[in-house]
């Protein structure tokens, strides 16, 4: 069975924080940085402390806009046991550290901007040209592409050609060509039945003017 000091032990709620800090690029942090971090967040009762570690060299960092680019970020990541707002021991540290404003950031480790300070996966990548695939891809990596395609594409040209000319020939003889004309009366569009008769196959009939 646990005792009273273990249940309050496990009950305690602890603070997450990071600190940051822009260092010019070139330049090193200051060596006992971690020294003055156990000893200034002492007051907090710290559960652990993490070494200073610089992150991966970034382009215009986002939480340090203002400096440029030509700067390194270092962080501290703290677990501390007494409740702390992270505006201020942004402002404690300043002071402490003597350092501009600017320069240290203090946010809570569950922030998301801290996702942006992560490195990237630097584990080695599997190339993709030259790997052998199986299973259905294997067997239709020449469908749209290679011989075969063309032979079967030029295959399948000729046959359309062929009943294009087919069907042509089926419909020869049914419409008059370019010229020609049907021979006697044609029936009235508007009743289906009236003859009309041809202007072409008219004698002897008086045509009317309006010229005198």
């Amino acid at each position: 069975m646990k005792s009273l000091n273990e249940y309050l032990t496990e009950s305690k709620k602890q603070y997450d924080l990071r600190i940051k800090m822009a260092i010019p690029l070139g330049e090193t942090i200051d060596s006992s940085i971690d020294d003055k971090m156990d000893v200034f967040l002492k007051r907090y009762s710290p559960a652990s402390i993490s070494s200073a570690r610089k992150l991966m060299t970034q382009t215009n960092p986002l939480e340090f806009a203002n400096q440029g680019t030509a700067i390194d970020v270092y962080i501290v990541d703290a677990k501390l046991n007494l409740p702390v707002a992270p505006h201020i021991l942004q402002q404690q540290l300043v002071e402490y550290l003597s350092i501009p404003e600017y320069k240290l950031k203090v946010r809570n480790l569950e922030d998301p901007l801290n996702e942006l300070d992560e490195p990237e996966d630097e584990s080695p990548k599997e190339a993709i040209m030259g790997t052998d695939y199986s299973g259905d891809e294997a067997k239709n990596n020449s469908r749209y592409y290679g011989g075969e395609y063309n032979v079967d594409f030029l295959k399948g040209l000729e046959s359309r050609k062929f009943e294009y000319a087919s069907s042509d020939s089926d419909g020869a003889g049914s419409a008059p060509e370019i010229g020609e004309t049907t021979e006697g009366n044609k029936t009235s569009p508007l009743s289906g039945h009236n003859s009309i008769p041809n202007p072409s196959k008219m004698s002897g009939v008086n045509k009317q003017t309006a010229r005198k």
